[in-house]
């Protein structure tokens, strides 16, 4: 497990935590956890992406029913920086996988819908057709930019909520987030890496990945 330094040439995100991505597609979060963490080293935690870093390393542990997997999730959620939508989403499925609903839904709270991208959007929208929405909250005072409002489309029911439906949506989700970084430094810089990263860095999925 050999990690990289990143470079100048890479603006928008830790090339290692863009390998740890790689590594979640795989279902190996053991090393996803490794490249995470050394992200998390290399970057100030006053970077935009910082947190997200964090996200990600916390929810590769909770796959991994590691303890303290839920303290980097939370940590995440907690910076002075404005939080990503994406931390806050990844902070809901770790509770999940946790078998704790009620805070999964309360994460979500805290996303503001009027910010959202279309690809966070839907996103969200997945997520609750993945696990429903309870009629209780269903709150019809809450501000109209509050997640639950935005998606009140979806069903008004609690469904049963799989770990392997969780993951999948984890790993589909990651690849999708990132996949024009990680494209953009494969083509880029996969003549210079060590033997080892450039085995896994070529199989990383091409842009006809959905």
């Amino acid at each position: 497990m050999k990690s990289l330094t990143n470079q100048s040439d890479n603006p928008d995100y830790n090339i290692n935590f863009l390998i740890g991505i790689n590594w979640i597609f795989k279902s190996d979060y053991k090393q996803a956890i490794h490249f995470f963490l050394v992200a998390i080293v290399e970057t100030d935690p006053s970077d935009e992406h910082y947190s997200i870093y964090q996200s990600y390393a916390g929810l590769s542990s909770v796959l991994l029913r590691q303890l303290g997997g839920m303290h980097h999730c939370y940590h995440s959620s907690k910076l002075t920086l404005p939080v990503k939508p994406e931390v806050w989403l990844n902070l809901a499925c770790a509770e999940f996988l946790s078998g704790n609903r009620e805070r999964a839904m309360k994460a979500l709270d805290h996303i503001d819908a009027s910010e959202l991208s279309a690809s966070m959007a839907k996103e969200i929208d997945c997520f609750f057709e993945m696990v429903g929405i309870r009629e209780k909250d269903a709150i019809s005072f809450l501000n109209r930019d509050n997640i639950l409002n935005k998606f009140m489309g979806q069903p008004l029911r609690k469904k049963p909520v799989e770990v392997e439906h969780i993951e999948a949506f984890i790993r589909e989700t990651a690849i999708k987030r990132y996949k024009d970084a990680m494209l953009k430094i494969h083509r880029k810089r996969l003549k210079d890496l060590p033997d080892t990263v450039a085995k896994n860095s070529a199989s990383m999925p091409d842009s006809k990945a959905e």
